[in-house]
């Protein structure tokens, strides 16, 4: 865990960081070649939980992509001099060229997609791709297996 003047930011398992997050985490579907789920950190800012996901290749020639979710309903101003609008679907979103981040609003979540090594176009092909991640693991995901004695057997259904 570490201290900011912010406030903290652990290193969580995805697992951890769907319990602790008072919204449905969302995660890409589809992500550039060579890219995966490398960490996840647990943001905690006063009252406000956000969680940031971060997807690296094997290379770091590759690069990185940075994607935080946090409780919000406008995007937060920024000082970045150079700004576009983007259409999402219809959701108006604000790009950042010199960053290569992508922010927007979704359910009640502020939504912040970087990857500078990225192309707008990849940027709002991930974005698009985004969708609630998978349920967890427990009983009320899966199905007992029936005739098991003591402790049940669960097998997770997708």
């Amino acid at each position: 865990m570490r201290e900011t003047e912010e406030g903290t930011i652990e290193r969580v398992t995805l697992e951890e960081a769907q319990r602790a997050a008072p919204f449905e985490l969302l995660l890409p579907t589809e992500l550039p070649p060579g890219i995966a789920l490398a960490s996840v950190e647990l943001v905690t800012t006063g009252e406000l939980v956000g969680v940031t996901c971060y997807f690296q290749g094997k290379e770091v020639a590759i690069g990185a992509l940075r994607l935080h979710l946090e409780p919000g309903d406008e995007v937060p101003p920024t000082t970045e001099p150079e700004l576009e609008t983007v259409d999402l679907d219809g959701t108006p979103a604000r790009y950042s060229p010199r960053v290569g981040r992508l922010e927007w609003i979704a359910e009640g979540r502020y939504v912040s997609l970087e990857g500078p090594g990225l192309t707008l176009a990849e940027l709002v092909a991930v974005a698009r791709s985004l969708a609630p991640a998978p349920p967890l693991p427990g009983p009320s995901a899966g199905t007992a297996t029936p005739g098991a004695s003591g402790p049940q057997e669960v097998q997770a259904t997708p």
